[in-house]
């Protein structure tokens, strides 16, 4: 009997010692499937979810499908980070800009009419952008990174774009670049 018990014990503690624990899966989590981590080490990547669905940088058309660029002339020192993605049949575009000298005073930008912009276009054309009011409802990027001396820019952001003219409201959360300029 005391064989058997110890035999039973056994069998359950090896069950367990197979499992694993998954990541959760929240809004301080830098783990989420199918989106590149929340890194600070220049490691070229963005992406956020779309409507709650994973979106990175894919496909190309002859030109990178993710970029950085600081505009030093008139715009007074602007990061521009432009992305899209090419699928067989569907192109979609997402750009987020903002001062490259703001920073050192506000690394959270909250409204993006004095500081920056976010821009999104899907596949039917339909551009909403928070450089327009009309196709405006909030947005929030973060700067977590601003390294001058490696040319590092890292940061999160989120945001929610309307227009009019296009079928949908677009929810971008999770979202997370970290980029060599």
């Amino acid at each position: 009997m005391k064989y058997t018990i110890w035999l039973l014990l056994t069998g359950i503690v090896f069950c367990f010692a197979r499992c694993e624990k998954e990541e959760p899966i929240d809004g301080n989590s830098t783990n989420i499937p199918g989106l590149p981590p929340a890194t600070q080490t220049g490691a070229n990547k963005l992406g956020f979810l779309l409507n709650g669905v994973p979106w990175v940088p894919e496909g190309n058309n002859g030109t990178p499908n993710l970029n950085i660029r600081l505009d030093t002339g008139v715009n007074n020192r602007r990061f521009l980070i432009h992305a899209y993605r090419l699928l067989p049949q569907n192109y979609t575009e997402f750009q987020i800009s903002f001062p490259a000298n703001i920073l050192e005073l506000f690394p959270v930008i909250t409204n993006p009419f004095l500081f920056g912009f976010v821009s999104f276009k899907d596949q039917v054309n339909c551009r909403r952008s928070t450089n327009d009011v009309s196709n405006y409802s909030s947005t929030n990027i973060s700067i977590s990174k601003n390294d001058k001396s490696n040319r590092i820019v890292s940061g999160i952001f989120e945001c929610t774009l309307f227009n009019p003219a296009c079928p949908d409201t677009i929810k971008i959360t999770q979202g997370r670049f970290d980029m060599r300029y």
